[in-house]
């Protein structure tokens, strides 16, 4: 059974990851766990937890029923829910390991933790151990048509690609692969997947982000998927994104891979 992770501060936002990731695994064996996590004040000096939570404790329950009372009954799914003290970045990660996927919206509300450390969504697609997919404010899930896929493996690709191919075989999907290596191993492999219409395109400009928009637009993409196995290159590409608004996916959803996944 898939186990899927989708945390939640009850905003609009993380409501419509929430959505989309029910909608993506309709009719498949996933189970789902919605956490929040809070921490009710700390000093950015000695951030130890300062346990001022009773009260707060009994808002974020009647949140999370809430919550949980507009999900229940309208899908097949298992789906557990959960609350916990801690800091967010911190607690994901240490679950990702433990997790196939982590859903998150890429814009939430401006708690102090965003304020002082930047986005937590962009950090935890950095960092996990598991696929993270981060699904833009608004975008609701409408199959899968055109799936485009940003390879920088560097050689070991097959095993990502046949992940990423049994993904686009599950939506019918038309799968563009980029790369900006031409000995990328990408090549050879996609043409063992004769069921599905896979294309291999080289990118030769200066800008990745340019060029991967570009494409997004030119085939009218329903979701980007990138994998690396630089940690540095999640980091560049992340603080990019940052100063233009998360332009990298901020109109279709972005799913990150990293070499060092569980699943």
């Amino acid at each position: 059974m898939r186990q899927v992770l989708i945390p939640t501060d009850f905003s609009k936002v993380s409501k419509n990851a929430i959505q989309y990731g029910l909608d993506l695994y309709m009719d498949t064996d996933t189970e789902f766990e919605i956490i929040h996590i809070y921490n009710p004040s700390f000093d950015p000096v000695q951030p130890e937890l300062i346990d001022s939570s009773v009260p707060m404790i009994e808002v974020l329950k009647e949140n999370m029923d809430a919550l949980m009372k507009d999900i229940d009954g309208k899908t097949g799914f298992e789906i557990i829910n959960s609350i916990e003290l801690g800091f967010t970045e911190d607690t994901l990660l240490e679950k990702s390991s433990h997790y196939d996927l982590v859903v998150m919206g890429t814009t939430g509300t401006n708690s102090l933790l965003d304020k002082l450390f930047g986005s937590v969504s962009s950090d935890v697609a950095a960092n996990a151990k598991c696929p993270v997919l981060l699904i833009p404010p608004d975008v609701k899930f409408e199959g899968m048509k055109n799936i485009i896929f940003y390879s920088d493996c560097e050689g070991n690709c097959e095993e990502i690609i046949d992940k990423i191919t049994i993904f686009a075989q599950r939506y019918d999907s038309n799968l563009h692969i980029l790369t900006r290596d031409k000995d990328n191993e990408v090549f050879d492999l996609a043409s063992n997947y004769i069921n599905l219409n896979v294309s291999v395109t080289m990118l030769e400009g200066d800008s990745i982000i340019t060029e991967i928009n570009d494409y997004i637009e030119q085939k009218d993409a329903d979701l980007l998927i990138m994998s690396t196995r630089k940690r540095s290159f999640w980091k560049k590409i992340i603080n990019k994104t940052k100063t233009r608004a998360f332009a990298l996916n901020s109109k279709i959803p972005l799913l990150v891979y990293h070499h060092n996944d569980r699943k």
